[in-house]
């Protein structure tokens, strides 16, 4: 005997249905902890489908709550709107009314409602069904803005039936998300207000609210709960000169629609679940209202459809308990829930793909398999990509392969890495990293050639590589997988869109913003370098840069700063027509100016004359001569130069490079400096927010970032003395002394930035070995300005300068 388990909370009534169709020949009841299929009421805890296993079933699929949950239903169906823009299929997504969620919507509801003063609002607690806290909003003003509620958009045009408003409960079923199977039951009720409609009446709920649990209360009219089965409501509506099948045409493209749209969602939340889901189904009870016009509107997906009998005598109750029996006994039988081992069971791939879809039809009773259908075709573009499972049962239903559809590519960019290729979406701001596979796939793709080119390569490169592969029929079938998939995970991410051939637009090869919110340019050692930001806060790190440079140079290098879901991608290029880099992504605003600095420097070690550059400031004393400090690394970094810098009017710089023409000079660099603490007497602190803005320059260190000098002089001058500065925590009292050329190239040679050429390290040796260099240890905490200075004002006296 196989076991049942009944779980949830509500009352038994909900499970009556359930049982009664189980053969008693074949079931018992089991336990939370022994079951062979559950029907559980509500949704259960997560960890309820790790213990599924081959041949167990439940009625639930994990992720459906991106349509049954109502806050979340607007948003999956407005996101799949906008997956499949540039398709005419978009304009089908028009079937869902405005919804507000609380808090974080608030204030646009407000202002939605404040330019729409004559439309009505609709306020519904996000957790509660069967009505429970519905109501009709009468002044904007009053509607709660904690998170347990939401505004939908009030249709105030509806169908009438006898003049009461109603609500098309309609029956959904979802036996496969890949591929996804729907179903669509035959019947269902019409849910009638107890009052007749008028529109004016805002504070009588038994006006404007279909739901039975509410309209029982209401004690003035003789029969509070009305039910019209589909059957009498079809009829009516012939009489009413109205066409049915026209607006039943209408639910199926609906409920076809919200079910492609929260595909991903679920098939994404079985892909996390370690055990076999292939028994997971789901019911679900969508409401719809038409109005005059004979549209329907969906305004809730329910989980866990009501099926308690609760319509009055008068309003046919005999009516709605067969419905609702059928509705779970047609489920049990396209289970297979009274057979024993169904054959689809012992099959897999595309075998079991098409042997479940039979063994279902077989058994569908009164529910309409409504996807796939034979307008299959005409649904295709909603993913925007079907999965290859999906096209597989299509084309098993049409008898005939689907035709070759045309993909274009959104707003993305593509980098080309030395270790592969990198997307970034500009919708979403994601950053893809494709395996080998999927990127060959997506640079053919690009390059024009069909799924079927790509499959026919991808087959051909495999069995070159192992001739002994699995039979080429097998291979097809995986590749062809491989392929779909890919482009589907594309098309979700909103990477790729669906169109027909003559549809689709050119493809760009890459995508950057046209409006930036910072542009400026600024001078490197005579090369013009541009910056771009679409983030205001982004710009205003990059004020450490220095001033803006007019010029009509054509920039040597660009650097640009894309908003992200996760934080910012940094951009790098040569021109305007170079092929961009990713120098970083996710970062956090206060990386973006170090990883930046980083960039610059790296730009002048990339030049022929000055492939050598050092790591610190240097202090411009008076026209043509200075000071080099070497920056620390993980202590004061350039905490010495600084105080130096404001202490003695000296101009500052954040690094050189070594100028290997010219023994004892160095070239100004004009990067930021860098120090652990916020200096109160840092250097153009009251004109530029970086001071007061930490910077983190790895996962470890971390500080402030000080500008440089805008005006110091960028020509090479001469360096009186090198400073190796070296914190000593505690240290009271500063000290100098002298090193040898061999103890400074061991000191200043780790600052040392760029190419490991002998020719070039043989020329950085040299110069380094012509300077005269001075070790300070100093506790940058204790020690005052005054005497680093004196120090330094020894060592150039000592230098004969």
């Amino acid at each position: 005997m196989k076991r049942y388990w009944l779980g949830g909370k509500d009352p038994k009534a909900q499970d009556k249905f359930f049982v009664e169709a189980l053969d008693p020949g074949r079931w018992q009841a089991g336990s939370k902890d022994d079951w062979d299929t559950c029907w559980f009421t509500g949704m259960p805890d997560a960890d309820l489908f790790e213990h599924l296993k081959s041949g167990n079933s439940i009625n639930h699929i994990p992720g459906n709550n991106g349509v049954t949950v109502k806050s979340l239903l607007y948003k999956t169906l407005s996101a799949q709107r906008n997956r499949v823009a540039g398709h005419d299929i978009q304009q089908k997504f028009d079937f869902f009314p405005r919804v507000y969620s609380m808090p974080g919507e608030y204030f646009d509801f407000q202002r939605d409602a404040a330019a729409n003063p004559d439309k009505l609002w609709i306020a519904k607690p996000k957790s509660l069904s069967r009505g429970r806290g519905l109501g009709l909003v009468t002044d904007p003003g009053t509607v709660a803005k904690t998170s347990d509620w939401l505004v939908q958009r009030y249709i105030d045009n509806p169908h009438l039936y006898d003049g009461h408003k109603y609500v098309l409960r309609c029956y959904v079923l979802i036996t496969s998300v890949e591929p996804l199977r729907v179903y669509l039951y035959k019947e269902g009720f019409a849910k009638l207000a107890s009052e007749k409609y008028a529109k004016e009446d805002l504070s009588n709920p038994y006006v404007h609210l279909t739901n039975p649990d509410i309209n029982e209360l209401n004690e003035e009219v003789e029969t509070p709960v009305i039910f019209i089965p589909f059957s009498d409501y079809k009829t009516w509506l012939t009489a009413q000169g109205m066409d049915p099948n026209e607006i039943f045409a209408k639910i199926k493209d609906l409920v076809v629609l919200t079910a492609i749209s929260v595909r991903e969602r679920m098939r994404e939340r079985l892909s996390e679940i370690a055990s076999d889901t292939s028994g997971c189904y789901e019911l679900i009870g969508i409401d719809c209202l038409v109005d005059e016009t004979g549209k329907p509107w969906i305004l809730e997906c329910n989980l866990s459809p009501s099926l308690e009998v609760v319509s009055s005598s008068g309003g046919g109750d005999d009516v709605e308990a067969s419905v609702k029996r059928n509705v779970v006994e047609d489920i049990v039988s396209i289970k297979g829930l009274n057979e024993d081992n169904p054959p689809w069971l012992n099959t897999q791939g595309a075998q079991r793909i098409v042997a479940q879809h039979d063994f279902e039809q077989d058994r569908s009773g009164k529910y309409e398999l409504v996807f796939p259908s034979q307008d299959v075709d005409n649904y295709l573009p909603a993913f925007p990509i079907p999965r290859y499972a999906d096209r597989l049962l299509a084309e098993h239903m049409l008898g005939k392969p689907l035709r070759e559809p045309t993909y274009s590519i959104g707003r993305v960019t593509e980098f080309y890495l030395e270790d592969g290729l990198v997307l970034h979406d500009a919708t979403s701001g994601d950053m893809l990293v494709p395996n080998p596979t999927a990127s060959w796939i997506w640079l053919n793709m690009g390059n024009g050639r069909t799924t079927n080119q790509i499959t026919q390569d991808l087959i051909e490169r495999k069995l070159q590589a192992d001739e002994t592969s699995e039979n080429e029929k097998a291979l097809t079938r995986q590749i062809e997988g491989e392929v779909w998939d890919a482009l589907a995970d594309w098309g979700h991410k909103g990477l790729l869109g669906h169109f027909d051939s003559a549809s689709a637009p050119n493809r760009s090869e890459t995508w950057f913003p046209k409006k930036w919110h910072t542009e400026h340019k600024i001078d490197l050692l005579g090369n013009s370098v541009a910056w771009r930001s679409t983030c205001p806060a982004a710009s205003a790190r990059m004020t450490v840069f220095g001033e803006a440079k007019e010029t009509d140079d054509a920039p040597s290098l660009i650097i640009e700063i894309l908003e992200g879901r996760q934080g910012y991608a940094i951009i790098t290029r040569s021109s305007e027509s170079d092929i961009p880099k990713l120098t970083a992504t996710d970062v956090k605003l206060s990386r973006i100016a170090p990883i930046v600095s980083a960039s610059l420097v790296q730009f002048i070690c990339d030049q022929n004359e000055r492939n050598s550059v050092l790591r610190g400031c240097l202090l411009e004393t008076a026209p043509g001569k200075g000071i080099f400090v070497t920056a620390t690394g993980g202590g004061a970094w350039d905490t010495l130069a600084l105080r130096l810098s404001q202490h003695e009017k000296f101009k500052l710089m954040g690094g050189a490079a070594l100028a290997t023409q010219d023994l004892g000079k160095l070239i100004p660099i004009p990067i930021p400096a860098r120090s652990p603490i916020q200096l109160a007497d840092a250097p153009s602190q009251d004109n530029l927010i970086a001071a007061s803005s930490a910077s983190e320059w790895t996962r470890a260190e971390s500080g402030f970032l000080f500008p440089c000098e805008s005006q110091a002089a960028l020509e090479a001058i001469d360096i009186q003395v090198v400073l190796v500065p070296e914190d000593k925590h505690g240290q009271t009292k500063a000290e100098m002394a002298a090193l040898s050329e061999a103890d400074t190239i061991a000191n200043v040679w780790p600052c040392r930035l760029g190419s490991a050429d002998p020719d070039i390290v043989s020329a950085a040796v040299d110069q380094l070995a012509n300077m005269q260099c001075f070790r300070i240890t100093f506790s940058y905490e204790q020690c005052n300005t005054t005497d680093l200075a004196k120090l330094v004002h020894n060592a150039l006296s000592k230098k004969n300068v």
